[in-house]
């Protein structure tokens, strides 16, 4: 008696493809979800920048246009205040002198109008003299309270008389109106003695009535000579 036929081995089952197409598709999936995560991620903080950065352009606008507001209705001083320190004697006007002057001493040039100009030639026995006259021959001094200078002896002097000081400058000053006046603190009211006097020699004169007198010595003989001019005062 023949034995039956035994059947075949069985073989193990083979994956078809679709199982392998099926992994694909999830692997694709993931990688597509992860990336639409990535480039969410990204827009969000592109978006963020963005917000900040128009925050910021924002807030300097409004700063500039706060600068600009204020410097439109900014008040600009058009003076500036200066303040010195004095010292103490500077301060304290007490502590300095007080110079006292007729008002015609003043700094600086003048120039002058002349009062009355001439000769005049004084000899022992000659009469005080007004040299605030106008008088061509330079008048006597009548009343004798106008006299601004005499010639008085002996010995032969001449003397300012009635508040008019004298100042002799010697040769090499001109006398005239300012440098009468540069020498104020020279002028005297003290007599001074003929035999003083040289020949071109300058002489100034402050008169009763505040005028300057410019004399130049034109002579000797006799007595003394002098060519003379007189000023006004500034204002007169």
């Amino acid at each position: 008696m023949s034995n039956p036929a035994s059947p075949p081995p069985s073989t193990p089952p083979v994956e078809g493809p679709s199982r392998a197409n099926a992994i694909t598709a999830w692997v694709l999936c993931i990688t597509a979800v992860v990336g639409l995560i990535v480039a969410l991620i990204g827009l969000f903080k592109t978006s963020d920048a963005r917000q900040q950065a128009d925050s910021t352009v924002t807030s300097q606008g409004q700063t500039i246009a706060s600068l600009s507001s204020e410097l439109a209705t900014a008040t600009i001083p058009t003076t500036v205040t200066v303040t010195a320190t004095l010292s103490p004697t500077m301060q304290d006007s007490s502590t300095r002198p007080t110079v006292t002057a007729p008002a015609t001493h003043t700094s600086g040039q003048v120039t002058p109008t002349p009062h009355n100009q001439g000769s005049i030639k004084l000899v022992p026995g000659s009469p005080p003299l007004d040299l605030d006259s106008t008088d061509e021959t330079w008048a006597a001094a009548i009343p004798i309270r106008d006299a601004d200078l005499a010639f008085n002896s002996p010995p032969d002097r001449l003397t300012p008389s009635e508040g008019a000081k004298m100042a002799l400058l010697g040769p090499s000053t001109l006398a005239d109106y300012n440098s009468c006046r540069a020498n104020y603190t020279s002028l005297s009211g003290g007599e001074v003695m003929l035999p003083m006097f040289k020949v071109g020699d300058n002489v100034c004169i402050l008169t009763g009535e505040k005028r300057y007198v410019a004399m130049v010595v034109t002579s000797l003989d006799g007595g003394i000579t002098f060519s003379v001019v007189s000023y006004d005062p500034p204002g007169v």
